[in-house]
């Protein structure tokens, strides 16, 4: 020990009384602790036994503002915390860049008793070094992927070109059951299914591939409705009057 520090097997622990730093494995820890360690896969575990199911292993992020003597709440846009992975991208000790991050955010108008959080999530593309933000859980419960304010439970937005922003795959043998569906009975007024394909120049907005077998004895499509007096079954209102427009109203080909 040197005056109030403590330096116990070299690297083993080290207490920086100067700058109230603890550190194991290091001798210059950069923050209030820091772990490190050459080779070993596991450098820390979180161990609880306990015969009550609400006893947990707990790593815990608390943020307010003010000073631990007299602390204040926290406000709208305060990062609350956040988990952070980095990559060391030179040979210089310590050269290292966050590279994908998860981080708890406060918003909204935050009380005593409403405290509404986001959480997002970050990752880095290829040929850069700054993280983007790729998914967002709204406070609302709402679901943002390429979208930091998502307006439904779900929502998707891309400005890729290269297609596939959205896509679903089932490779199961003898597979029973429906592979997506959309189940809204209490809906009285509005649509339950849209597609808006505006700018749709060359392609379709919709495209339907059956299965190539013979003997299939089901139908390909099926539409089941009890219709009023003032609705269609089907209503198609295509738009012909370009120039150099060719195309068909309804277009069927049987073989």
């Amino acid at each position: 020990a040197t005056g109030n520090s403590l330096v116990w097997d070299t690297n083993t622990l080290i207490v920086d009384a100067t700058n109230d730093r603890v550190g194991i494995g290091t001798t210059s820890p950069i923050g209030k602790f820091e772990v490190e360690t050459d080779g070993a896969t596991l450098v820390s575990a979180f161990s609880v036994y306990s015969d009550t199911a609400t006893n947990e292993p707990l790593f815990y992020f608390r943020r307010g503002r003010g000073t631990q003597a007299v602390p204040a709440i926290v406000q709208d846009g305060d990062t609350l915390g956040s988990l952070r992975f980095a990559s060391q991208k030179s040979s210089t000790v310590g050269d290292y860049t966050t590279t994908a991050k998860i981080i708890g955010l406060a918003n909204g108008t935050q009380s005593a008793t409403s405290l509404p959080t986001d959480l997002a999530f970050f990752t880095t593309p290829a040929s850069s070094l700054t993280p983007a933000e790729r998914m967002r859980i709204l406070n609302s419960g709402n679901v943002g992927i390429g979208d930091t304010t998502p307006d439904a439970l779900l929502d998707l937005d891309s400005a890729d070109t290269d297609g596939g922003d959205f896509l679903i795959t089932n490779t199961g043998i003898g597979l029973s059951g429906t592979v997506a569906g959309i189940t809204s009975n209490s809906t009285t007024t509005g649509d339950i299914f849209t597609i808006s394909s505006t700018g749709l120049t060359t392609g379709t907005a919709l495209t339907l591939t059956g299965p190539s077998s013979t003997g299939v004895t089901d139908h390909f499509v099926k539409v089941t409705a009890d219709i009023g007096s003032a609705a269609s079954l089907l209503n198609l209102n295509p738009d012909f009057s370009g120039s150099a427009v060719t195309g068909y109203g309804v277009y069927n080909l049987a073989t």
